[in-house]
């Protein structure tokens, strides 16, 4: 069956058909497009962390076999030669190292890397329990989804409970240490 008869059929059923072409057009038209670029995440991913590089750094394998270099979206934990970074990066391995976990993939990043949200078998984010646990700093220059100004909240609440990074003197921004501009 043609599309143009499909779509008459589907027009006639609607009761649509008595609207001008272009109205018509445009209704299932801007749905289609509303949702493409209201879209969050780009794909779905289940596998296995088979390694943790660094507190906001893995590697994934994939059930399909692909293994994949992922960067943690929104979130930027101190780096591993930085104080926290060892606790970050420990703070990680616990919660994922082996473990299954879906990848919702936001972008890749300048060194090739899958720019993911990571998603635990019981429905929390890694990401997100990241910057609860006060083991990252929600990375304000990238995180731009919905859910980024609740992570705000929780960076707050583990500076004020002096947990994780926050527990010690005052840290270090990674992107300040990375540049040794930490004066």
């Amino acid at each position: 069956m043609r599309v143009a008869a499909v779509f008459s059929l589907l027009l006639r059923g609607l009761g649509l058909y008595k609207i001008p072409l272009p109205f018509r057009l445009a209704l299932i038209i801007l749905p289609l497009l509303a949702a493409l670029f209201f879209a969050e995440f780009v794909v779905l991913k289940g596998g296995i962390v088979i390694s943790v590089t660094d507190g906001d750094s893995l590697v994934f394998l994939s059930r399909s076999g692909q293994t994949l270099k992922v960067r943690l979206y929104g979130v930027d934990a101190p780096e591993y030669d930085q104080p926290g970074g060892a606790e970050a990066k420990k703070f990680v391995s616990k919660l994922v190292l082996f473990e299954h976990v879906d990848l919702r993939e936001f972008d890749e990043d300048r060194y090739g890397r899958v720019v993911a949200l990571v998603s635990l078998e019981d429905g929390r984010t890694l990401n997100e329990e990241l910057v609860r646990a006060g083991h990252s700093w929600v990375y304000t220059a990238y995180c731009r989804s919905s859910f980024c100004p609740r992570w705000r909240i929780l960076e707050r609440e583990a500076r004020q409970s002096k947990i994780g990074l926050w527990k010690g003197q005052k840290p270090v921004y990674p992107e300040k240490w990375r540049r040794h501009d930490f004066k």
